[in-house]
């Protein structure tokens, strides 16, 4: 269970409305299974760094719009937002007694298996294996940094590869939910 995932079952649960912010703003964050030959020569051509700092570029060019949407919801239904997108040093300041946050990570192989599994990594030519293998090394790094960073502004993390965990936090989040009146 993912992002995507535990956000469909809480919104299910919940009746709540989700958005999700990976599907807000196009990226060709996933190149696969087959990118188009300009693309692919494009990110076989990056380096990890410069893979990482687009997509932080991309992070950074969509938060007004998710910050908008997010301020606009305040005083509406509840609602959950989930993707990559909401970054600790972004969403911090929005946080309080009716709006939560969690970090979801994962250990670095169950984040490149993953991958390498939603690309069908072993069917794939050389070229888009380098360029699957640029964005396991970007999605590693930047979840390291995300973890960093919620650590840094007290956002809770919670560990997807580990069994049991993102069932036991439904179960704690609908309790405190149901316990606070928050639907």
């Amino acid at each position: 269970m993912g992002k995507t995932t535990l956000a469909a079952s809480l919104s299910e649960t919940l009746g709540y409305k989700t958005y999700h912010t990976d599907k807000m703003g196009r990226h060709p964050g996933r190149p696969w299974p087959k990118a188009r030959p300009f693309i692919a020569d494009f990110y076989a051509s990056l380096r990890p760094e410069t893979l990482l700092k687009l997509l932080l570029i991309h992070h950074q060019n969509m938060w007004p719009s998710i910050e908008r949407l997010i301020q606009s919801q305040a005083s509406a239904e509840a609602f959950i937002f989930e993707g990559c997108a909401l970054r600790p040093e972004y969403i911090h300041a929005h946080l309080g007694p009716f709006v939560k946050g969690v970090c979801l990570t994962a250990d670095p192989d169950f984040i490149s298996n993953r991958i390498r599994t939603a690309s069908s990594y072993g069917s794939l030519d050389e070229v888009h294996q380098r360029i699957v293998a640029g964005i396991v090394n970007r999605s590693v790094r930047d979840g390291r940094e995300q973890e960093s960073r919620a650590h840094a502004f007290g956002l809770p993390c919670i560990r997807v590869d580990e069994s049991g965990v993102l069932d036991q936090f439904k179960s704690n989040f609908l309790a405190d939910t149901s316990s606070t009146n928050l639907s």
